[in-house]
């Protein structure tokens, strides 16, 4: 999803289709690593649901 996600901004974005603030980008770019250490600390040792994808 992140690949995805990231191409798709980088196709949209140098043709102005999109427009973000640089401020939203710069505070969310550190901001990414500390929700997922937050998530992994409050999540460790419990049991996870198994989710499968299948694609067809």
């Amino acid at each position: 999803m992140f690949t995805f996600g990231h191409s798709l901004t980088l196709l949209l974005s140098p043709s102005q289709i999109i427009s973000v603030n640089i401020n939203y980008v710069e505070f969310l770019i550190p901001m990414t690593p500390v929700v997922f250490a937050a998530y992994t600390i409050f999540t460790v040792g419990k049991p996870q649901k198994k989710r499968t994808f299948i694609f067809k």
